[in-house]
């Protein structure tokens, strides 16, 4: 017989994925099979080196790959220059060349970049510190020259100030620094940018067959990592301790770090110098005739004696460092906007409402419009409910269909919620709007039940356009203190709600019923079936049976021990047990027990009624009778007939052999 085109599409899926996971499983393979190190560049050397957790020494090693490029000199001064990220040493291979002869050149490719070992515990820039630290310890280096290029800088910033005895000078080159013109200023902000970029990142590198490609890639996990690990809050405070003379060279058409920064570093820097290129955030990659006279300049100056510490700086600029003044920050146009647009409406995907926080706090900074700023969180909001929908219209309906949750949720029950999400949708949608954490499991179970999309496209957007506004102005009008607000909101909206509805349920389902007879004949009932273990669900009265079995077969090293309960059971009667073959094992000890016999569930249902006819003629057994399963637990589909139509009925919905059995009158034993 033909298949169906329905069939051979399900089973051309099933075999692109069989496909798609064979390919993976293999990229797996491929890439455990790879060295965590390499020599990266010719040249390189490899130390090894403790594993660090911020400031904390672990008991595994990794390997760090260095450069040490010696000047004929052997005299000459020592400068360490730190790569950025995502790059490693390779991209400094220009300015190396640049520097040659001019100092001895030492170069590390820091953990997790380049040729050193990839996989460790922490990429943070205070990790990479005390990473330094341990090569220069390790090549018997006392006091040298420190630049450091972009992310590097920070590494830079945390190296000075942790072993400040061991910097001649500082040269900070495009440099990160101070959290406040970081990305979009706010630490929380921007970890939780830097959290979906992870995310992301971690999915494109486990779940795609790549053979070890993206390890090395320029935007890989490490690099992710290495933004998301870093905490640039301390920067600020490490850059107004800074002693040791320090250059600020920077850009002026810099898009990655702003001038801003530059010139807010040199300004709590009193004795820094600040150098400005007309160039872009690459310069020392891409121009290196431009950037290493600046950078020679200084250390020779430097060492001669005739640059500037802390202590001899001038009364204006002491006095300029210690005021505490605020900074302009540019108004992005463009592709900038049209970048950070594109950022925010992806960060709504990791926190909704903190990504409109954000936004409110960007339009009261000045970086961004308001209208930008609404319909970025707007759109990214309406496409990540609509994508919960449809997460789970197209993946859960299958889960609720199939072995184990088809036991619990049967497709009446999927049909009558779906009426009920209908009716209610709106309502319901209008109100998780309002309390983090209910949003995700609604969405997904609405698409789940396969209610109206278009209807619910509609809900969405309504909702997101009441809930948007609302939070990012109050978030510009309020500033900071809107983040303070809003972790309280979200730590007790939720549970507020819950004993809301708590007290609601309480007042409804057992105060109002206590003052009429039939609704505490009916809380009586309830209180029954809630005592009494026997009308317990299966879900929660066998969990600890199971448990205890499996607790006396440790205990007695054997799990088939509870057998011995009742050895003329099948798995003592604890379950599939058959009925007929315990009451006819009874008959011979002369048990009176009532007359039953077995109608095979092989019959069709009137065949199956024709034998129940003739038993009851044949036994003189009348209405009502007892039906039940031969092999069913707990009084499943027992049920007491009491005329031909019941029975019919019963027989059209069984599918297994029934006992047919006298029905005595009287109290249950």
């Amino acid at each position: 017989m033909p298949h169906s085109p329905k069939r051979l599409r399900l089973f051309s899926l099933k075999s692109l994925l069989l496909l798609y996971l064979v390919v993976l499983i293999i990229s797996h393979l491929v890439r455990v099979t790879k060295p965590d190190h390499f020599p990266y560049l010719t040249g390189q050397v490899f130390v090894e080196v403790q594993e660090m957790k911020g400031s904390t020494a672990l008991a595994s090693m990794v390997n760090l790959a260095y450069l040490d490029v010696k000047s004929g000199d052997t005299n000459a001064a020592v400068l360490v220059i730190l790569h950025g990220s995502p790059v490693a040493s390779s991209s400094l291979m220009s300015i190396t060349n640049a520097l040659k002869g001019e100092f001895r050149l030492i170069i590390p490719d820091l953990p997790g970049f380049g040729g050193s070992t990839l996989e460790v515990e922490d990429y943070s820039i205070l990790a990479h510190a005390y990473y330094l630290d341990q090569l220069m310890n390790q090549l018997g280096i006392d006091q040298f020259h420190l630049a450091g290029y972009s992310m590097g800088g920070g590494v830079a910033i945390e190296y000075v100030h942790a072993f400040p005895e061991k910097i001649r000078s500082l040269q900070l080159v495009s440099s990160i620094g101070v959290q406040e013109l970081e990305l979009l200023g706010d630490y929380l902000i921007n970890h939780s940018i830097h959290g979906a970029q992870l995310a992301g990142l971690w999915f494109l590198q486990e779940c795609v067959p790549h053979f070890g490609w993206m390890d090395n890639a320029i935007l890989n996990v490490s690099y992710a990592r290495n933004f998301f690990d870093t905490d640039q809050r301390p920067l600020r405070e490490y850059l107004e301790r800074i002693e040791v003379p320090t250059l600020i060279l920077h850009a002026a058409g810099d898009n990655l770090v702003p001038i801003e920064a530059a010139m807010e570093h040199h300004r709590i820097i009193p004795h820094s110098e600040l150098t400005l290129l007309q160039a872009g955030h690459m310069f020392i990659i891409t121009r290196p005739s431009i950037t290493a006279p600046p950078m020679i300049d200084f250390i020779n100056r430097t060492e001669q004696g005739a640059t500037r510490t802390r202590a001899q700086a001038t009364e204006d600029r002491v006095r300029e460092a210690n005021d505490v003044v605020g900074f302009q920050v540019r108004s992005l146009e463009g592709i900038s906007l049209a970048a950070l647009w594109l950022l925010l409406a992806v960060a709504t995907f990791v926190s909704e409402d903190l990504t409109c926080i954000s936004a409110g706090l960007l339009v009261a900074k000045g970086v961004l419009g308001l209208i930008p700023a609404m319909t970025a969180c707007l759109s990214g909001i309406f496409i990540g409910d609509i994508l919960l929908y449809l997460a789970g219209r197209w993946l859960g309906r299958g889960f609720v269909r199939r072995a184990p949750l088809k036991w619990f949720v049967s497709e009446a029950d999927i049909v009558r919620s779906s009426q009920w999400f209908e009716k209610r949708g709106f309502i319901l949608i209008f109100i998780t709007r309002f309390f983090p954490g209910t949003r995700l499991a609604t969405y997904f179970t609405a698409g789940v039940l396969g209610v109206g999309i278009l209807r619910f496209s509609v809900y969405f957007l309504f909702a997101a356009i009441l809930w948007t506004p609302l939070l990012v102005g109050l978030s510009t009008f309020l500033g900071g203190q809107m983040l303070g607000w809003f972790e309280l909101y979200q730590h007790y909206a939720l549970s507020g709600l819950l004993t809301v509805v708590l007290l609601l349920f309480v007042l409804l389902k057992i105060v109002v019923p206590m003052f009429n007879r039939r609704g505490r004949r009916l809380l009586w009932g309830k209180w029954l079936r809630i005592s009494r273990w026997e009308f317990w669900p299966l879900w929660m009265f066998y969990p600890p049976v199971v448990i205890y079995i499996a607790w006396l077969g440790l205990k007695h090293r054997s799990f088939a021990w509870f057998t011995a309960t009742n050895p003329g059971m099948p798995l003592s009667g604890l379950v599939l047990e058959s009925k007929q073959q315990i009451l006819k094992a009874l008959q011979p000890a002369g048990v009176t027990i009532p007359e039953f016999a077995v109608i095979p569930q092989s019959l069709t249902p009137e065949a199956r009624m024709e034998r129940l006819e003739a038993l009851q003629q044949n036994s003189a057994l009348g209405y009502p009778v007892v039906l039940k399963p031969d092999v069913g637990e707990r009084g499943f589909g027992v049920a007491v007939i009491r005329s031909k139509k019941q029975a019919r009925a019963y027989f059209e919905k069984s599918r297994d052999d029934i006992i047919v059995q006298e029905y005595i009158d009287g109290l249950e034993y």
